[in-house]
């Protein structure tokens, strides 16, 4: 079993607190993956501005810390609701595992993957820059480099000495794994969307697969790596928008494209605010979803699903742990 908990599911500017006007709030879109068999690592997908303080109460709930979680970042694209939190994940971290916060002083034996298979983070002109003046030739590194210098000026550096200790990977989009060993691995493959940054959707196959969009509206590429998933976690900017080619996906094509595909669950995500409040038009979308054998959810905040091998579809939970399936 692969459990997804979802951090965040707003859009870059969504009210991170309960409005009138805009319903519950939202922290950016992001996720924390954890497999449920031996070895396995535990995976944060992006890390928006909001993003860190929500694993932060999901792990103080849970009875968790940032010395443990996660074990490895995975990044989607540069936008600043998906990695503008990176460097104050990093710094959490440095926190918990130096004696700063609590008293855990594992040091550089903490260590944390940063893996992505989008080969460009930062704009060309940035990266080549951060590159003449760091000679870092590994893209990841780079940002890495940057938006600590940008948010802790001389941290990157005192990691070295201190603690995490921090590796680079660039996945092969064709075909990569996540682990150590062939039995606690799970295998991850990539494709882009249409999004205004490059933006790579992943899939996840072990023991029941699933994939996750990123930011973007579905692409001839992103179609044929959503095939036979069990849940499809998509972003729905829009709700009834027709999104094809534009910069993000609207609820109806994930839908009408999860019909088509048979895709049992799908989990819409990073709605607008205003979208959200349409409860006409979504609560049609649900119903025209269930019509054609879709389960069709719009997640909360610290929401969870868990994909199996042996069950089609996804089981979804509230934040109470509350099957809501």
């Amino acid at each position: 079993m692969t459990k997804i908990t979802f951090l965040g599911t707003g859009e870059a500017f969504a009210p991170s607190i309960d409005t009138g006007k805009y319903g519950r709030g939202k922290s950016t879109t992001s996720y924390l993956i954890e497999p449920h068999y031996p070895g396995s690592k535990s995976i944060m997908v992006d890390a928006g501005y909001s993003a860190v303080a929500s694993l932060s109460s999901l792990l103080a709930n849970q009875g968790g810390t940032f010395a443990n979680v996660p074990d490895v970042f995975l990044l989607t694209h540069g936008h600043g609701d998906h990695y503008g939190g990176f460097p104050a994940l990093l710094m959490k971290i440095w926190e918990e595992i130096n004696g700063i916060v609590g008293s855990d002083k594992k040091g550089k034996e903490r260590k944390l993957e940063v893996v992505s298979a989008n080969q460009r983070i930062l704009p060309k002109h940035i990266d080549e820059m951060v590159k003449q003046v760091t000679k870092l030739e590994d893209p990841l590194e780079r940002m890495t480099w940057l938006s600590m210098e940008e948010d802790y000026e001389g941290f990157f550096e005192r990691f070295k000495a201190q603690g995490p200790t921090l590796s680079y990977r660039m996945l092969n989009p064709n075909g990569d794994f996540i682990g150590e060993d062939r039995r606690s691995r799970i295998n991850i493959a990539a494709a882009p969307t249409k999004h205004g940054a490059p933006n790579m959707a992943y899939r996840f196959d072990k023991e029941g697969n699933f994939a996750i969009s990123g930011d973007g509206s579905l692409t001839d590429e992103s179609q044929k790596l959503f095939q036979e998933v069990d849940l499809l976690i998509h972003e729905g900017f829009d709700i009834l928008k027709d999104s094809y080619g534009t910069n993000h996906a609207s609820v109806k094509d994930v839908v009408n494209y999860a019909i088509e595909a048979e895709i049992p669950s799908v989990a819409i995500v990073h709605v607008n605010r205003q979208e959200r409040m349409k409860k006409t038009e979504i609560e049609d979308e649900i119903k025209r979803a269930k019509r054609n054998g879709v389960s069709l959810v719009f997640p909360e905040d610290h929401w969870s699903a868990e994909v199996y091998e042996d069950i089609k579809g996804a089981l979804f939970f509230d934040e109470n742990k509350i099957s809501i399936s």
